[in-house]
């Protein structure tokens, strides 16, 4: 059971209330989404076009990031809530601790998969996949918690899922599909990790009170752990088992493995500090912007040719995304009788039956605080 917070120096309370400007979040959000770009687009022109190999241990490059966001998280929980931080380190709660540890392997996990994915697709199609994540959380929330999906929301996710498809078609004769098997496999793998995450961020942590600040230097330092533990597990084995020399360690590697690690860090950081300040859907209006830069970048530099299907699978995902997380006074209008309709049906809605909005997109906290009239939850658990 997670201990009572509310009475520790670490209490939600004991965090000044900040709350940013518009240009502020705007701002953010484009780093957010440039970030997302340039990452899949790094890790694909960092490969040798021979093979399709690194150049460089990838495993190490997660283990980096990770050390990056753990000192820049606590640098901020010690300049916001000296206290805290104190507390944190003096005596660490093992109830609220160990609550940790889940999701870190499983981001850690997430995080490694991106480079077998891109090593076997092409960065637009990775970020069009990656949208399979809200089917997945959908579909699994749906199961457990059992949360409430409307109908529209059950349309929505059917053209998210078309629209990938749609996408992947090829322009060929020789087959359907663009890729193999194993490329979407691996894919899918990568999304049902997020969707296990999002899952397990809702059931369990979001009981726990903690303010974001503490929670993310608990999390970062688990995935320091456990990448720094799967980095030395693929060293020792390559090390044993190859006919050749393990690629050489980050120390030795190119400059853009480094700043592959970098902009991985500022990712996640950018990602933490969007759904603490901001609504559940301006986390997916940076994905689906995103997903346009990365088009964009592709065409530019790896002189991809932007085809039909793959216009129409854009399209596609970003509408069913938007329509997924699209609040009822969005899609309806704001005038006063739309609003008292929507008020009387949320009246009707048993607490067991509400939305799914999920970590896929951003943290249960967030959605109770962009509901009117709801608290605004402390704690955001970040990527």
């Amino acid at each position: 059971m997670v201990e009572d917070t509310a009475t520790t120096p670490t209490s939600a309370a004991a965090l000044p209330l900040y709350t940013p400007t518009t240009p502020q979040i705007a701002a953010a959000v484009i780093l957010f989404s440039v970030a997302t770009s340039v990452q899949s687009v790094l890790i694909k022109a960092s490969q040798n076009h021979d093979d399709g190999t690194y150049p460089f241990s990838y495993a190490e490059l997660p283990l980096l990031a990770e050390i990056i966001k753990l000192a820049a998280s606590f640098v901020t929980l010690y300049l916001t809530n000296k206290a805290s931080a104190q507390t944190l380190l003096a005596s660490p709660r093992w109830a609220t601790l160990r609550l940790y540890a889940v999701p870190a392997a499983l981001y850690s996990l997430q995080n490694n998969l991106q480079f077998p994915v891109l090593s076997n697709v092409d960065p637009i199609t990775f970020q069009l996949l990656s949208h399979t994540k809200i089917v997945a959380t959908g579909l699994l929330f749906r199961v457990y918690p059992r949360r409430y999906l409307s109908t529209l929301q059950w349309w929505a996710l059917a053209v998210v899922l078309s629209g990938i498809v749609t996408s992947q078609l090829s322009s060929c004769t020789g087959g359907v599909f663009m890729y193999d098997a194993h490329a979407y496999h691996l894919a899918i793998a990568m999304a049902l990790t997020s969707a296990l995450t999002g899952a397990y961020t809702e059931v369990v942590l979001r009981r726990n009170d903690e303010p974001r600040s503490v929670q993310d230097v608990q999390l970062y330092a688990f995935g320091v752990f456990f990448n720094a533990a799967r980095a030395w597990f693929v060293r020792t084995q390559t090390w044993l088992t190859a006919s050749t020399n393990p690629p050489p360690l980050l120390t030795e590697a190119p400059l853009s493995a480094w700043v592959i690690a970098f902009n991985m860090a500022i990712l996640g950081l950018s990602v933490s500090w969007v759904m603490k300040h901001a609504a559940t859907i301006t986390k997916v209006y940076g994905n689906i912007l995103a997903s346009l830069c990365t088009l964009a970048m592709c065409n530019w530099y790896f002189d991809m040719a932007i085809t039909l299907p793959l216009v129409l699978g854009i399209g596609t995902v970003c509408a069913g995304a938007a329509l997924y997380y699209m609040s009822a006074e969005a899609l309806l209008g704001s005038t006063p009788d739309v609003l008292e309709q929507v008020r009387k049906a949320q009246l009707d809605v048993a607490a067991p039956h509400e939305p799914s909005h999920t970590r896929a997109s951003t943290h249960p906290s967030i959605v109770a605080a962009a509901t009117p009239g709801a608290p605004r939850k402390a704690g955001v658990l970040s990527d």
